[in-house]
């Protein structure tokens, strides 16, 4: 399983799109904030995730893989400004990178 951003970490009230994409590593994890929630955290079974992990991120997803390593996002064809949606390629390429744990996790 594979999740779009980090869900995991404190965004400290600002769930904009470009603070997804700052550093979560070493940021305090939504349940220490939120500690009513450890019963549903610990019901999560983490081996069952594949997160993108890096010299900022862990726990990422998607939105992090693309950010920092430069893959294409779909055009801003209408002009909303959010550009942020990765193309075929990118998705391509997040995929292609987690292969062998795409495998091992399904047991390919």
């Amino acid at each position: 399983m594979f999740v779009y951003n980090n869900i995991f970490n404190w965004t400290k009230n600002d769930h904009t799109y470009r603070n997804f994409l700052t550093k979560t590593k070493g940021v305090e994890k939504m349940v220490d904030v939120f500690n009513t929630a450890r019963h549903i955290y610990n019901l999560i079974d983490f081996d069952k995730f594949i997160f993108y992990e890096s010299d900022t991120t862990e726990m990422g997803g998607l939105a992090e893989f693309a950010h920092e390593n430069d893959v294409e996002y779909w055009d801003d064809y209408d002009n909303d400004g959010d550009d942020f949606h990765v193309s075929y390629t990118g998705h391509q390429k997040f995929i292609n990178h987690f292969e062998n744990d795409i495998e091992r996790l399904l047991k390919l």
